[in-house]
């Protein structure tokens, strides 16, 4: 799956950034579900999950079902680890081997999911 990051005036994702994700198909080796609608298309009426993030995947039988950067076996649980550790995007790329748009989409996603949370409550 591509993902492409871009600066749009007056955004309120993080860092200044936006993820937007591009068109796919069905991934025939995992067999996981992949929309070809945009994120905003896709989660209207619903909250926003990990499900909902371009470029991550979850496979019940790989790390305990743990959500990971797509095709490969590093949970994304490790950017937000390694930033609160003092790391930078720099060092979780070049430690982990992912890219600065995969990191930036995991964080952009994560912003939006608190603020759905905000608007829209935790449903207790």
């Amino acid at each position: 799956m591509d993902i492409h990051i871009s600066h749009h005036a007056g955004s309120q994702s993080i860092m200044g950034l936006q993820a937007f994700p591009v068109e796919t198909k069905m991934d025939t080796t995992t067999h996981h579900e992949v929309t070809d609608m945009s994120t905003e298309e896709k989660t209207a009426g619903k909250k926003l999950d990990w499900g909902d993030c371009p470029g991550v995947e979850r496979d019940p039988g790989r790390l305990a079902g743990a959500w990971t950067f797509g095709n490969t076996r590093l949970p994304i649980w490790t950017v937000f680890e390694n930033l609160a550790g003092g790391s930078t995007i720099q060092e979780i790329t070049q430690n982990f081997h992912v890219t600065d748009e995969q990191v930036k989409t995991v964080l952009a996603h994560a912003s939006k999911m608190l603020q759905d949370d905000r608007l829209h409550g935790d449903g207790s």
